[in-house]
């Protein structure tokens, strides 16, 4: 229009507002879009290789604008001519969508997101210093989201931390909700529960930690199985300890097909078909319920066995499951 109205002013200034209006914001645009792609410490070099893009356009731009426009080539037509051939030249590129919009994670949040999974690797062996390190550096890295700030809180409560920890999610669940939150009042409520064991609490505040625990790690593992599978354990020893025994038994069978080397979960199993039995002998024609959740016990408690690797470096466990086989063969 500015090349075939360009006698027309007021026509013209018209065609410059609309130029201006979409050729000046594409540079803050296309760093903002450059920068969705990188990791925080990549952005710095690529904003300066955008700038010296930008300075050599900035050199280049007049010089062939100032050619075009001489009345030996277009006159000043050439300008309208110069700038469209530039925009066409963006055309063919395909549209994007909003990486929020389209589920696309950034490298960033894939960093932040191995670093979580390494994390949780150590976690589920035992190594609980390597474990907090990596999920320090996820948190500063993903700028404190849920997603990895979670995991510090998680070790807070490893480190016994208990009251931070409760007070900070009770802060975050004031503008969060989801089974992020669940997890971690249902793994706070676990460990505390396993702590008041260890100090001698009443038994009252014992079984009230293991009920919060068992309510809110249920809701976790139905939510989402797959990511929180270091919720079953948890939930059937809560619920083993609160004497729901068909919910501990269902949470354990699958604890001990994630730990399928550990001899936690199997040990677990067989206690709880130990209750299940002693529950079927008290009841009328119960005798051959009992008797097949007896030899699925011995099953398991041999099975948890056979997966202590040194059992003098595990004594308690391997007398505990030494004891709970010779209760079942009585």
């Amino acid at each position: 229009l500015g090349m075939m109205l360009g006698d027309f002013f007021q026509l013209l200034l018209l065609a410059a507002f609309f130029i201006g209006g979409m050729t000046n914001p594409l540079y803050s645009l296309l760093v903002a879009h450059t920068n969705d792609f990188l990791d925080y410490e990549e952005m710095a070099a690529a904003s300066g290789g955008l700038v010296f893009i930008n300075g050599l356009g900035a050199i280049a731009g007049p010089l062939i604008t100032g050619w075009l426009m001489s009345p030996a080539v277009f006159g000043p037509p050439g300008f309208f001519l110069f700038m469209g051939l530039l925009l066409f030249a963006l055309a063919p590129l395909p549209p994007t969508v909003p990486p929020l919009a389209s589920g696309w994670e950034s490298p960033q949040d894939e960093r932040v997101d191995d670093l979580v999974r390494r994390g949780r690797e150590y976690l589920d062996r035992g190594e609980l210093g390597p474990a907090n390190e990596l999920f320090i550096q996820a948190d500063v890295e993903s700028g404190g989201a849920l997603k990895s700030r979670m995991w510090v809180l998680r070790m807070w409560f490893e480190e016994g931390r208990f009251n931070d920890a409760f007070a900070e999610i009770d802060q975050l669940a004031a503008t969060h909700e989801g089974p992020e939150l669940d997890y971690l009042y249902g793994m706070g409520s676990y460990l505390k529960a396993l702590s008041y064991l260890a100090q001698g609490v009443d038994t009252a505040t014992v079984d009230f930690s293991f009920q919060d625990a068992r309510s809110f790690l249920a809701k976790v593992v139905e939510a989402d199985a797959e990511r929180f599978y270091d919720a079953f354990y948890p939930l059937a020893d809560a619920a083993y300890r609160t004497r729901e025994y068909d919910v501990a038994a269902k949470a354990a069978t699958i604890a001990m097909e994630r730990e399928p080397t550990r001899p936690r979960a199997f040990h677990l199993a067989g206690r709880v078909a130990l209750q299940q039995a002693n529950a079927s002998r008290a009841q009328e024609l119960g005798a051959q319920r009992a008797q097949e959740l007896n030899e699925r016990a011995l099953a398991r408690l041999g099975e948890a066995l056979a997966r202590i690797e040194d059992r003098a470096e595990a004594p308690i466990l391997t007398a505990d499951v030494l004891l709970d086989i010779g209760l079942a063969h009585h």
